[in-house]
């Protein structure tokens, strides 16, 4: 039982030197300059493409149980918002035909997408565990980023609201 603790702490200081700390504690450059994603059909995309809305970017896979269970609680976040400035970015870490096979049984309104590792390892922005969701404001910047489940208040008030 000691090695929990120390597999605990590595992922925690693992998270914060990659800029994926608590709220206020993220990289203070722009996320949307530096990140791109690629379509499911292959090109890639750039994340500025989306600067003037609030980003829920989140990274997945269709293996994740609490990847999915968070998809299912983003449904909520985006009835409470769809009529403002915001987007649900949905990139996954799978083969595009999983991710087509996973979403056409589903009925969800984010853009599916691919993780671009490439971007995201030399912008800084890691992805250590599954599902990991970042915050990202009008402006493009990541305003905040959570690994692992979702919590019941994720502080969208707060952000849309700016």
């Amino acid at each position: 039982m000691k090695v929990l603790p120390i597999i605990l702490c590595f992922a925690v200081s693992a998270a914060v030197s990659t800029g994926c700390g608590t709220a206020g504690k993220v990289r203070p450059d722009s996320f949307s300059d530096r990140v791109n994603v690629k379509t499911l059909e292959g090109p890639l995309k750039k994340m500025s493409d989306f600067k003037g809305k609030v980003v829920f970017f989140t990274v997945w896979t269709t293996w994740c149980g609490h990847c999915t269970a968070e998809l299912e609680k983003l449904m909520e976040t985006y009835n409470k918002y769809k009529d403002r400035d915001f987007i649900i970015v949905a990139a996954s870490d799978d083969d595009p035909e999983k991710v087509k096979e996973f979403i056409k049984s589903k009925n969800y309104p984010y853009y599916f997408c691919l993780a671009d590792r490439d971007s995201l390892g030399k912008s800084g922005y890691q992805v250590i565990a599954y599902p990991t969701l970042y915050i990202i404001d009008k402006e493009g910047r990541a305003a905040a980023c959570m690994v692992g489940a979702l919590p019941d208040d994720t502080f969208t008030d707060y952000l849309l609201d700016r």
